[in-house]
């Protein structure tokens, strides 16, 4: 029936967490939750990558076909720097984003800090209502790629990322223009952005499915 799991301060190896309907995730001051570096402690599922449906390891913390869920706190949430790069080079299977969303309601997530390595960072896909306020960003790729998402807001976010900051997709090619699922009705405002090569916003790449209605306002790039 859901309810509230605090984690306490102090420091948490742990593999993919899995969040059920109704449920608040908060994590203390002094709390920091650790991706473990084995890929076997990340469930395999179909993830979206660039725009397409494959085989992939689920997020560090994620939510599947879930609705009223949060991730709230001053704590910490880290990928693992042992797990390099973005697809397995052998099996080709997509590897693990820090947090994923996939066909999920009515999210929050608050106030949390999140560092991630190689693979995008916080990734929801074929979401609706969904608010990232004052969270920090630190991230060796993508900062928040908004993936076929409707009634989505940003708010006094801090970016430090290596890809884009923040990316708004909506599938590649056939298969995106087929499903036709726009990201739409997006609000971005207050957010401080610190890329390293790429974009602080970018509309795309895997742009098939369309987007709409994007507003962006009181923000600081550099």
């Amino acid at each position: 029936g859901g309810g509230e799991v605090l984690v306490p301060a102090g420091d948490y190896s742990t593999g993919a967490i899995a969040l059920r309907s109704n449920t608040i995730l908060r994590i203390d001051a002094g709390a920091s939750l650790l991706g473990t570096p084995d890929l076997a402690d990340y469930p395999l599922t179909q993830v979206r990558w660039e725009g397409r449906w494959i085989k992939g390891y689920i997020g560090l913390v994620s939510a599947m076909d879930a609705e009223n869920i949060g991730i709230l706190g001053s704590g910490k949430i880290v990928g693992n720097t042992a797990i390099v790069g973005r697809v397995d080079r052998v099996t080709q299977l997509r590897h693990p984003a820090l947090l994923e969303f996939i066909n999920c309601r009515n999210i929050r997530v608050e106030g949390v800090f999140t560092s991630q390595n190689d693979m995008w960072s916080i990734h929801p896909t074929y979401c609706e209502n969904i608010t990232f306020k004052n969270v920090t960003v630190h991230s060796g790729a993508d900062g928040i790629d908004v993936d076929s998402c409707k009634q989505v807001v940003i708010d006094g976010c801090d970016f430090a990322t290596a890809d884009d900051c923040i990316s708004l997709k909506s599938g590649r090619g056939a298969e995106g223009d087929a499903i036709h699922r726009p990201t739409e009705d997006v609000r971005i405002s207050n957010c401080k952005f610190a890329d390293l090569h790429w974009a602080c916003i970018g509309i795309g790449s895997e742009t098939s499915g369309g987007i709409r209605n994007v507003h962006v306002e009181h923000c600081t790039c550099t």
